[in-house]
């Protein structure tokens, strides 16, 4: 066991190179070890065969030959001995006792007992001696049992030296194909293992890079397979990287500044009312209790959009209609259009779709656009809430006569704290943080939301919110 672990710790700390050369070795010798075998075993059992069959044939013609000459004999065995004894030159063709493997072939009557035998003819009149390897055929004439034909097989010349020799030529031929293939091997692996560790080291570098903190450096590797996809996926990553620290960086430094100003004014008051500087009047207090409310909305702010980002924030849906969330937002908010002189209304086509959704947040969604939009509409201008809808889809839609959005700005709209250089500032342009919480109570709901500049002025807000399945309903 501890031997195993060493080697597995071993194994763990060669380098990729390493480790590749020393795989492909083993798997050659492996392939060259399996194919040896294989190979021995498959000639040993065509030997075999081949043996057996020649056997069969040749065993097949001498029958034949001696249920012939038993019956051209007059029904007789009698001369057959001496044929038997005859040398290879003059035997007949099908006879010739000394062609294929037959090494002795003996002749009994029905009795069992041997009447001819081409090796020993002391054995005529005894039994059949025990042979080492025999074939045993009957010898039958009109149905009757004139004798058996008993040989003895061995393997023919040369067999017993062919067959290991061949056996012995292919391991060879085997041996060095392998050993030829391990050197190539060799050679392949490092022209190979170094075409995947330059990669994989320039991953390390750049993980490395990232780690600590420089999050400029990319990788280049063309490669189209997957180690290329790999580094194609490091450089997004490392994009995505940047670009959320830039995000937390702002984030850091402009939720610092929404602070500072509340609290730079409320600490300069406070301070003030101390020395003495001020007198604590009802209008020094509003102050202060605005300032406060300020703060208290930032922090409000900034926890629903951490929690609608995060996926936290709990949801109560339901089946809801369109119509009555329009509906309410135009209550909610014709008083405070009317006191900035703005004109507001509603326009509805006749919607079917009903959408599952947390109405109070959705409605927290359109209030923070519908605000913007009075915000920065003119006295006398017009702000319009109209609803339709697709196959999939039901839209909200905040339409106001303000002077619009610049194309620079449209791309960063709904970024956190974002203000457009004209449109929004910090007077009166609140928090920054309406519009990102919108999308992001949006987003949530599986919906998405969208803005719109006519050539003519404004600014067209849509707000879309999928459908609920009649058929799972």
């Amino acid at each position: 066991m501890a031997g195993i672990l060493g080697l597995q710790e071993k194994w763990a700390n060669l380098k990729l190179q390493s480790k590749l050369i020393l795989t492909f070795i083993f798997i050659i010798l492996t392939v060259t070890v399996v194919m040896t075998t294989i190979v021995g075993l498959s000639t040993k059992v065509f030997f075999d065969a081949f043996v057996r069959q020649h056997n069969e044939m040749r065993s097949q013609e001498l029958k034949r030959y001696f249920a012939d000459y038993y019956y051209s004999n007059d029904k007789s065995w009698d001369g057959i001995q001496k044929i038997l004894l005859e040398p290879p030159r003059q035997q007949s063709r099908t006879f010739n006792r000394g062609s294929g493997n037959i090494d002795r072939i003996i002749l009994t009557g029905p009795d069992g007992l041997v009447i001819a035998d081409s090796k020993d003819g002391q054995t005529i009149g005894q039994t059949v001696p025990n042979l080492e390897n025999q074939i045993t055929e009957e010898i039958h004439e009109s149905g009757n049992l004139v004798g058996k034909m008993i040989l003895g097989v061995n393997p023919p010349r040369g067999m017993l030296t062919l067959e290991p020799q061949f056996s012995k030529s292919v391991t060879y031929a085997i041996a060095v194909a392998g050993v030829i293939a391990i050197l190539l091997a060799i050679g392949l692996a490092l022209q190979f293992s170094r075409r995947i560790s330059i990669p994989v080291v320039s991953l390390t570098k750049a993980a490395e890079k990232l780690a600590g903190k420089d999050f400029k450096y990319r990788l280049f590797i063309p490669a189209r397979d997957e180690i290329g996809s790999l580094a194609r996926a490091f450089n997004s990553m490392a994009d995505a990287i940047e670009e959320n620290e830039q995000i937390r960086n702002h984030l850091v430094a402009d939720v610092a500044h929404e602070l500072r100003t509340p609290v730079t004014i409320i600490r300069g008051t406070l301070e003030s009312l101390q020395a003495g500087v001020m007198e604590p009047s009802e209008e020094v207090i509003v102050s202060l209790h605005d300032e406060i409310l300020r703060l208290s909305r930032l922090i409000t702010d900034l926890q629903d959009i951490s929690l609608a980002e995060s996926g936290n924030m709990l949801l109560k849906l339901q089946d809801t209609e369109p119509v009555e969330i329009l509906d309410r937002m135009v209550s909610n908010f014709r008083g405070h259009a009317l006191s900035n002189n703005i004109e507001l209304r509603s326009n509805v086509s006749e919607i079917t779709g009903r959408i599952s959704v947390d109405g109070d947040r959705i409605i927290q969604a359109l209030s923070n656009i519908l605000t913007n939009a009075i915000r920065h509409t003119p006295p006398g201008g017009k702000i319009e809430l109209s609803l339709t809808e697709n196959e999939e889809a039901v839209m909200f839609l905040v339409a106001d006569t303000g002077p619009g959005i610049h194309n620079e700005d449209l791309p960063h709209i709904f970024d956190r704290f974002y203000r457009g250089s004209q449109s929004r500032n910090r007077i009166d342009g609140g928090s920054g943080l309406g519009l990102a919480i919108a999308k992001s109570l949006v987003a949530i709901h599986g919906g998405n939301i969208t803005v719109d500049c006519p050539p003519d002025g404004g600014s067209v807000f849509t707000i879309s919110l999928p459908k609920v399945n009649e058929e799972t309903v």
